[in-house]
């Protein structure tokens, strides 16, 4: 794992299940693991945001100004394509979730494809030029819990 956030804060004493905890002060930060190698895979996490801000996915992380995300600031999630700094939303749908309720999220990415889905269910898809990378949790000014978190290759 490769640490770009403020702080580990790891588990509260009032967590339901074993979360980790992660806190970024100011802008976004990243929290990935695996190569620029990676190429065709799905990963996948249950997430929470226990403060206001955004949190979620990251995948084909060729870092902080390269890749794409599925995130979520409780009222809507984006599929966001970030390139060298400038973001491009490939699609939104609402959300109505509560604070630190933890949700699956999960991005399959397969060629230039990719496909979202928000506890099992498809809410979005789009088309990347960013082919490989590696994989992570985002959080940007908060304090965002995530449990399970697994890439699976599919290749």
């Amino acid at each position: 794992w490769v640490n770009g956030v403020s702080r580990i804060a790891w588990r509260y004493s009032d967590d339901k299940e074993p979360v980790t905890r992660l806190v970024q002060d100011s802008g976004r930060g990243c929290f990935v693991t695996g190569t620029t190698d990676w190429s065709d895979y799905t990963a996948k996490a249950r997430l929470s945001l226990h403060t206001p801000g955004t949190g979620g996915l990251v995948a084909r992380y060729q870092g902080l100004g390269r890749y794409v995300s599925l995130e979520s600031d409780a009222k809507e999630v984006k599929l966001v394509e970030c390139l060298h700094g400038a973001r491009r939303i490939l699609g939104e749908a609402k959300a109505a979730w509560a604070l630190d309720e933890l949700h699956e999220l999960k991005l399959e990415c397969r060629g230039e494809k990719l496909a979202a889905y928000a506890d099992g269910k498809k809410i979005l898809e789009g088309m990347t030029s960013l082919r490989s990378g590696g994989a992570g949790i985002l959080v940007e000014e908060c304090n965002v819990a995530f449990c399970g978190f697994e890439v699976k290759s599919e290749q």
